[in-house]
């Protein structure tokens, strides 16, 4: 035997995970288990990290449990014999190999392979079906539902949730994304009163390969770890229903959070795996396309500032949009940026805060290789000196006493990616150490012992004096030198006078007044305000100004009477006395734009937007009226 093909099942059905039929050549082996280590990764609370091993010998092929916490198994016509830890133990040609819910069937091509379930083994063929008379399958509720989602004009997250309450009459529901430990909400529908979600109850229905169904007033639940959560404060007539949507590897991508009166009009368990199963692979492939679309976007800024232009529209969706500027001095950082994003190598960016770092690090994440693995941010400062290593690094269960469950860090959730961690001079000695740890073997030691190996491209960022630090002995010297492989400077808003009012104006995009419009733009004295201010809080006090200046707002024009009174100076006396001053600074086709403008809306504002009644008082026809406001774009 040469060549071994592995068809695998999962809980009677075939496998479509990834590497779903494995194969086997002389001499070779295959260590399969949950961990991204292992040459078959298998998902799934049951199946250990490392959990069995194949082997195909001159003698024969042989499986191995790897000490497993649940066990394999050999089956051979409905008779499990367990297989004994560390000893290769050979196949009997009858057998497959049992490892959790999973079924590992050897032979010769995928055309032999069985499918296990409770009736006798049936024979799948990869061969045409003949034109054999069949009967016609009942229609399926869940699929329909995804036919309709799919259909729909919707984002697909909401098509989906809103099927799904259709389909279970949900009285209210969420549909949330899993993002490394986090859980990003997507959609939701139903009652806007406040939500009271427990992280357990979305953890509990992360790892599980079913329905997980919650009922807290009656004392038959069928998971009991709920005593002592906030999902006890909902009412005991709400049911609650967790659906996990898993992807092609065997995680999952998101989770249906469903509320009802009962259980009683919910459609069988089988129709909402069935609808899960069926929409995972649709919301992941969703997220892939976005992702592609913002690493596209990103490399069109690049180019776009190298070039002198202001890259994409300000409406344009991205973090790495964020990035602008046309300034000599930033200009060349985004140079350096660009030539080294590609190369994998560590960077330390320094500057002062506020000044777009965490923007840049997403702009070298966006143009490596390593763009469509996660980007992970941690701020260090922000850290509980107490957590700092639990976050970084993760810990096993049992690890402290409020360890409940294994949890991984950040190292392990930006695994293949990128992890930024922003002000890395606040860390503290210990945790350095294990950073430089991690750098140099490329192993994660979480607390309570185990280890991981990692694949990480570290970007740190910080606003302090390393160099002192260093000699000064609060900051590690091998640690400084292991981050500075590439160094770049942001300079502060205050060197950068050119790129204020193309940041400014796109800040302005991305805000809206209280009346759902956005302001037309900014005034010629409120852009020479900007300019002139020294901004000891760089871009984020910039940022901050405009939005404050949008919701204040009134005539749909930035003006300095709109900016706070450190910025406006001695302008904001002169924009006392009316909007003369700016009306005489503009060129005349403006000016008179302008004029139009401020007379129209305070004389439709005097007479409340009844259009003949305001022609007829400044003496022209409706009809011209109606013209200069679609011209205008004056609203109500």
């Amino acid at each position: 035997m040469s060549l071994v093909t592995f068809f695998i099942t999962h809980q009677g059905r075939p496998y479509s995970g990834t590497n779903s039929t494995p194969r086997l050549e002389a001499g070779e082996s295959l260590v399969l288990g949950r961990s991204r280590s292992c040459d078959l990764v298998l998902p799934g609370t049951t199946i250990s990290g490392r959990h069995a091993a194949l082997s195909l010998r001159d003698d024969g092929l042989f499986a191995e449990d790897l000490s497993s916490t649940n066990g394999s198994y050999f089956v051979c016509e409905e008779q499990e014999t367990k297989l004994p830890p560390g000893e290769p133990v050979p196949f009997d040609p009858r057998s497959s190999l049992r490892v959790g819910a999973f079924h590992l069937i050897p032979c010769e091509s995928i055309s032999e392979g069985l499918l296990l379930s409770s009736t006798p083994l049936t024979i799948l063929s990869t061969e045409p079906e003949t034109a054999a008379p069949t009967l016609a399958k009942p229609r399926s509720p869940a699929l329909e539902a995804l036919a309709r989602a799919l259909t729909s004009e919707e984002s697909p997250w909401q098509a989906l949730l809103d099927e799904l309450v259709k389909l279970t009459r949900a009285k209210r529901a969420f549909l949330l994304g899993v993002s490394g430990e986090r859980f990003v909400l997507r959609a939701s529908s139903g009652r806007a009163d406040p939500a009271c979600i427990s992280q357990q109850f979305l953890e509990l229905t992360r790892y599980r390969e079913g329905v997980l169904h919650c009922h807290p007033g009656r004392s038959d639940n069928s998971d009991k770890d709920f005593s002592s959560t906030s999902i006890m404060a909902y009412a005991p007539e709400v049911a609650l229903t967790g659906l996990p949507f898993p992807d092609r590897k065997g995680g999952t991508v998101a989770i249906a959070y469903l509320e009802s009166s009962g259980p009683a009009s919910a459609p069988a368990d089988q129709e909402l795996l069935l609808f899960a199963r069926s929409a995972g692979p649709v919301l992941e492939t969703h997220i892939a396309l976005d992702r592609e679309t913002r690493r596209r976007e990103a490399l069109e800024l690049s180019l776009g500032q190298l070039r002198g232009g202001a890259g994409p529209s300000a409406d344009a969706v991205g973090a790495p949009q964020r990035v602008l500027g046309r300034s000599e001095c930033f200009v060349s950082v985004i140079e350096d940026l660009r030539r080294a994003a590609p190369s994998g190598a560590r960077i330390l960016l320094r500057g002062p805060s506020g000044s777009g770092k965490e923007e840049l690090a997403r702009m070298a994440h966006a143009l490596s290789p390593r763009s469509e693995q996660p980007f992970v941010a941690i701020n260090s400062a922000a850290l509980h000196e107490g957590l700092i290593e639990s976050e970084l690094f993760g810990h096993d269960r049992g690890a402290f006493t409020s360890a409940e469950r294994t949890r991984a860090g950040a190292f392990e959730n930006a695994d293949g990616g990128t992890l930024f961690l922003d002000e890395i001079g606040d860390l503290a000695l210990p945790a350095q150490a294990k950073i430089l740890r991690c750098l140099e073997t490329g192993e994660v030691v979480r607390l309570g012992g185990s280890r991981r190996r990692v694949d990480v491209r570290l970007i740190a960022a910080t606003h302090r004096d390393l160099e002192a630090m260093v000699a000064e002995g609060s900051f590690r010297e091998d640690l400084f030198f292991r981050l500075r492989v590439i160094e770049l400077v942001l300079p502060s808003l205050a060197d950068r006078h050119q790129d204020i009012p193309l940041l400014a104006e796109h800040f302005l995009g991305q805000f809206r007044r209280a009346d759902g419009l956005r302001p037309s733009g900014l005034s010629t004295r409120a852009t020479r305000a900007l300019s002139r201010y020294a901004w000891p809080g760089n871009i984020r006090e910039l940022r901050n100004v405009i939005e404050r200046a949008v919701v204040l707002d009134q005539d749909g024009l930035i003006d300095i009477d709109d900016l706070p009174s450190e910025i406006a100076g001695d302008g904001a006396s002169a924009a006392a006395e009316g909007v003369h001053g700016e009306i005489l600074e503009l060129e005349l086709k403006e000016a008179v734009t302008r004029f139009e403008e401020i007379y129209l809306r305070r004389a439709l504002e005097e007479h409340d937007w009844k259009i003949q009644v305001t022609a007829d008082a400044i003496g022209i026809a409706r009809r011209t009226l109606t013209g200069h406001i679609s011209r205008l774009g004056l609203r109500e």
